[in-house]
């Protein structure tokens, strides 16, 4: 079982190499190795990281002492980052994380939760239950990328506590 925990300055270094290791091992079949530079060219700087991820609720999933994925949550409902090690990847860490997630977003009661999901994390996020509004491309420096606007709409808050979170074995 994965042990997920809130963010802290001390999980920046390992989120920040999941990241690059996830865009450059994990995003092979959907991305050139120029498209995955432009994403990513080098591990983002720790100092810089760990402010971005503490500006947002952000969930480090566990493995041991070991950190083997992260999500954002902003205040928006916006999901900015879903990460998984490439090695963890299939094993239920990202849907774990989701789930741990959408929980917050329906006890802040927001109507939706939205993303901007690359073409690897496109398949991940239907299968939660969002649809794609619009594929877009995006420029980094000269460099096109495809990815897609999608959204979740999440029901109205039920008092009874049955939020219809769905749960799926991990």
């Amino acid at each position: 079982m994965w042990d997920i925990r809130d963010f802290t300055p001390e999980d920046a270094a390992s989120c920040a190499q999941i990241f690059y290791d996830a865009v450059h091992l994990g995003t092979k079949e959907y991305y050139s190795p120029q498209q995955q530079n432009a994403w990513a060219s080098q591990i983002p700087e720790t100092g810089k990281w760990s402010k971005r991820l503490l500006g947002q609720q952000t969930l480090v999933a566990h493995k041991g002492k070991k950190s083997v994925g992260f999500m954002t949550l902003a205040s928006t409902g916006y999901i900015d980052l879903a990460f998984v090690a490439p090695q963890y990847t299939g094993q239920g860490v990202g849907r774990y994380l989701y789930q741990s997630i959408e929980q917050r977003a329906r006890q802040a009661q927001l109507p939706r939760l939205h993303t901007q999901a690359s073409r690897a994390a496109k398949p991940f996020f239907e299968k939660m239950g969002w649809i794609v509004l619009a594929a877009q491309i995006i420029k980094r420096g000269s460099v096109d990328l495809q990815n897609y606007q999608m959204e979740k709409q999440l029901p109205p808050h039920d008092p009874t506590g049955n939020n219809n979170v769905p749960h799926h074995p991990v």
